[in-house]
């Protein structure tokens, strides 16, 4: 794909048309682009041109420049000898890394959750999960990736922890470049939300030291499964 490819990336366009019109402008095209580079609709090793971007959305080189510092920050770009700025590729490595951090965090974020949660917390907990077990019965992939994301985000978010939420935010970013997912695996969905259940039982207790531990172990099922995945990719099968 050459540079002025770019231009004509209809899904980039469309989500730039779909962009609610409020807020500073960089942060409206770094809004675009984080969610393009995220779902692929940019692919990786597409080169980020600021011309071409300008010239697509619109706006000035200074927007687009602020926006794509942005994202190199966070991974989602990447300096390439003699092309500049490109879509990052996700490597073996990061999945490995994003998830051994994924795992301490979701830990973290339970054990808090099991000091601070209410009874409304705890309410959204269980409803989250009944959703989840749900698309896993109707086999519903999408919905079933996004519900377990939006789990872990409230359980984040019960830890009044502002900090940590938008880590595990970031987290889930990146989680969902990954190629795939763990929920493939047969028979993972249901054990899944059996382990959610587990954690919202250590939350409904107030057992933090417990609430930690499961949640961890759920985390850590799913960087075991990620590692399979790789290997057998790698070996071709």
């Amino acid at each position: 794909m050459t540079e002025t490819d770019l231009q004509s990336l209809d899904g980039l366009a469309r989500l730039w048309e779909g962009q609610a019109r409020n807020g500073a402008a960089s942060d409206m095209v770094y809004q675009v682009l984080r969610e393009a580079l995220i779902t692929g609709v940019v692919p990786p090793r597409q080169r980020l041109a600021e011309e071409h971007l300008a010239r697509m959305f619109e706006v000035s080189r200074t927007p687009i420049r602020e926006a794509l510092f942005r994202l190199e920050a966070e991974g989602f770009a990447e300096r390439v000898p003699r092309r500049g700025l490109v879509a990052s590729q996700v490597t073996p490595q990061e999945i490995i890394d994003v998830y051994a951090v994924r795992e301490s965090m979701d830990g973290l974020a339970a054990e808090l959750a099991a000091v601070h949660a209410s009874p409304a917390d705890l309410s959204t907990l269980v409803d989250l999960n009944n959703q989840f077990a749900a698309a896993v019965t109707a086999e519903e992939m999408d919905q079933l990736v996004l519900l377990n994301l939006r789990f872990h985000e409230a359980l984040a978010q019960i830890s009044k922890n502002a900090f940590l939420l938008d880590m595990v935010k970031q987290i889930h970013h990146r989680v969902r470049r990954f190629p795939g997912t763990t929920f493939t695996k047969p028979g993972r969905g249901v054990r899944a939300i059996e382990e959610h259940r587990l954690i919202v039982e250590a939350v409904t207790k107030h057992d933090a030291a417990t609430a930690r531990r499961v949640a961890a172990k759920h985390m850590a099922a799913a960087r075991q499964i990620r590692i399979d995945m790789l290997e057998a990719d790698a070996n071709g099968t």
